[in-house]
């Protein structure tokens, strides 16, 4: 495992860099869709989403800003068919993340990125001056935001007492089609398992604006799912059979449900590549209006 938690095991499911590049020549071009998505700890936004598509047919931007269709994600699996072991090892690494900003309760999910340091999305802790995370067996943990991503939406907190909460999870690279599972805390609850599937159509690249609706050039790489997430599983690691991370969940779309959006193992490490747990604390934003 690298320093930001990377997964570089060469057994080949993720593939070389050089296969996933064609495989992208082989999904085709990009189109540019706009689609309104709800962070899922409860606060909105809005993304242009440049979705992999199948053929060379040139498409134009509507008068409503839309061009082309939506990602199609298909239905989520009935029931996760993870193998007992693999769900008893994920959960132990995932926490519910909680705090208050501006009078208001804040709840997500996270999970250990490495010793003594949680990864979330920066959307389920802005505006918090202090911020906890409770393990499974309940125990309550203050925590100290090292990183407020803003743009790729990825917040890591440090554990303060310098133990750990949980062993850390390894990443991989996404494949399609694949049926994964979600480990949320929906609505501040115990945890759950939900059922998500990936299709090939499900690989998106995003430029549109930060936790707090301004516009942004920046480009994410995301993962829409077929899932029916709620809030609280903002920050949900997304798993393989195996237990690996290959995307971390953060919004939904409320107008094609069960479409869910994650972001993919990349996104994450680029952004807490050389995060330690002695990094100093940093401001944590405004908190986000609903």
């Amino acid at each position: 495992m690298s320093e930001a938690g990377e997964n570089n095991d060469d057994d080949g499911d993720g593939g070389t860099p050089d296969d996933r590049a064609e495989a992208t020549r082989r999904l085709g071009r990009r189109t540019l869709v706009a689609v309104a998505v709800v962070l899922i700890a409860g606060a909105a936004a809005a993304v242009a989403i440049a979705r992999w598509h199948d053929g060379d047919a040139t498409v134009r931007p509507t008068s409503v800003g839309v061009a082309g269709d939506p990602p199609v994600v298909g239905t989520p699996p009935e029931s996760v068919g993870f193998a007992p072991a693999v769900l008893r090892r994920v959960a132990a690494s995932v926490v519910r993340v909680s705090g208050t900003a501006c009078q208001e309760l804040q709840q997500g999910t996270g999970f250990v990125l490495r010793r003594g340091l949680v990864v979330t999305n920066a959307h389920v802790v802005a505006g918090e001056p202090t911020t906890s995370v409770i393990d499974q067996a309940g125990v309550r943990h203050g925590a100290t935001v090292v990183l407020f991503d803003m743009v790729r939406d990825i917040a890591v907190l440090r554990i303060d007492s310098g133990g750990g909460v949980g062993p850390p999870l390894s990443f991989v690279s996404p494949r399609a089609p694949a049926d994964l599972a979600v480990f949320g805390h929906p609505g501040g609850g115990p945890l759950r398992v939900a059922p998500a599937r990936l299709a090939a159509s499900g690989f998106i690249d995003s430029t549109g604006r930060d936790i707090y609706g301004r516009d942004r050039r920046d480009s994410r790489h995301l993962l829409a799912l077929a899932a029916r997430l709620v809030p609280g599983d903002s920050g949900a690691p997304v798993v393989d059979s195996r237990g690996r991370v290959v995307a971390v969940a953060f919004a939904i779309d409320p107008d094609r449900a069960p479409v869910a959006y994650a972001l993919t193992p990349s996104e994450i490490t680029d952004a807490a590549r050389g995060i330690t747990v002695s990094h100093a604390a940093v401001a944590t934003g405004r908190c986000i209006s609903v």
